[in-house]
């Protein structure tokens, strides 16, 4: 629904970027407006749940659920009082509804409506209004006042944040609290007091951490994940993982397993990216081999970024190891990045700086039952030097 906005979304996230606010977008429909009803789809929910608003999954359907909040429907000048609602139908599922009064007089079909949750209250900017968003860089404005609110809260969870991570890394070489190359990142959140667990939403008080290892001295850095997405499988060619083992695995240590990188072009599996329109292709380069592999849509991905790294601390540890071979880290430096720019995506993936990983292995599951295949995701990743590129500049802390 975000792609019908008659004001490119990208736009406004920029304007917010740089003051490091997010928000959560809404774009009425005729039928919507005129019948005082709208989905609350993904995007919102993920922003209303990461900023404490609301969180629809703890809902129950029917009306003596509906939870209420107060609002405000902000103009260039003047604001006006709302009512929120937020509630899940007894009927069609209980999809996640979301309707402000006094919505039909404020906005028309297409507009591109921001929605910011502030001290228990939802505020709505009309980015599409005259005058509306661009108010936000006066302070005396109804939207410049709330996002100078907003980005001094904002910023406590980062100091924090930023304090915990110089505590352990005074702490100096500490050891991996697991084996393979998930434990930079499991060791850094289990010291932070994260518990794991497969949340898609940012790891701490809205915050995305990243943790990757890094060597001393001029070496290559390693390539950093910044999400992880499951093909779409109806689209692809291939229609699940173990169909995709079977058809581009290859057999080692006894098993049949696919680990490897897709870029630009084609890796030693024949396996590469391309972008074509609007859907990202995994192919390979033998036609005989069924070119079409995987697909997965560029809107999808835009939004995965956009909701996952709102605001993200990629943090570095210096890697060893003992005379055990157990390795060590030190965590060392913290570069803390605001909302991605998500239309630089498609041409990133095309230029083969963004490049996909498989991490697959088919799984024996014991006698009369066929194999299934272990998948550790899909994990798109970006190499250091280029992450300029797909966010605003962004400020490096050393925690030494």
């Amino acid at each position: 629904m975000l792609e019908r906005s008659d004001r490119p979304i990208e736009e406004v996230i920029r304007f917010l970027a740089k003051d490091g606010i997010e928000a959560g977008f809404l774009v009425p429909t005729s039928t919507g407006l005129g019948k005082s009803i709208m989905d609350a789809h993904q995007h919102l929910r993920a922003y209303l749940k990461v900023t404490g608003a609301h969180d629809y999954d703890l809902q129950q359907q029917g009306q003596t659920a509906k939870v209420t909040r107060r609002a405000w429907l902000l103009g260039p000048d003047s604001s006006r009082e709302s009512i929120a609602s937020l509630y899940r139908p007894e009927s069609k599922s209980g999809d996640p509804r979301i309707w402000f009064t006094g919505l039909p007089g404020y906005a028309v079909p297409g507009n591109l409506l921001a929605i910011f949750a502030h001290e228990g209250e939802l505020y709505v900017a009309n980015t599409s209004m005259p005058g509306v968003l661009e108010s936000g860089t006066s302070p005396d404005s109804p939207l410049g006042h709330l996002l100078s609110r907003i980005a001094a809260n904002a910023n406590e969870p980062a100091a924090e944040l930023l304090c915990k991570l110089k505590e352990i890394s005074a702490l100096g070489f500490v050891p991996s609290l697991r084996q393979g190359p998930t434990g930079v990142g499991m060791t850094l959140e289990t010291m932070l007091g994260i518990a794991a667990n497969s949340s898609k939403a940012p790891d701490y008080r809205g915050i995305e951490i990243k943790a990757s290892r890094t060597k001393q001295g001029p070496t290559r850095q390693n390539r950093i994940t910044l999400f992880s997405k499951v093909p779409d499988w109806k689209l692809s060619a291939v229609k699940d993982a173990t169909s995709l083992l079977r058809r581009y695995g290859y057999e080692r240590e006894g098993r049949t397993q696919l680990y490897c990188s897709m870029g630009d072009k084609p890796n030693t599996l024949g396996l590469f990216l391309d972008v074509r329109e609007e859907d990202l292709h995994a192919l390979h380069s033998q036609p005989a081999k069924h070119s079409e592999v995987l697909q997965w849509s560029l809107e999808g991905l835009r939004n995965t970024l956009a909701e996952k790294h709102q605001q993200t601390f990629w943090v570095k540890a210096v890697c060893r190891k003992n005379g055990s071979g157990e390795e060590l880290f030190h965590y060392t430096e913290a570069m803390r990045t605001r909302a991605p720019l998500v239309s630089n995506l498609d041409s990133l993936l095309a230029l083969g700086k963004v490049e996909v990983d498989l991490l697959l292995h088919l799984m024996e599951r014991g006698q009369g039952k066929a194999p299934k295949a272990r998948d550790h995701g899909y994990l798109f990743k970006i190499n250091p030097r280029d992450i300029g590129m797909l966010f605003p500049p962004s400020v490096i802390y050393g925690l030494s």
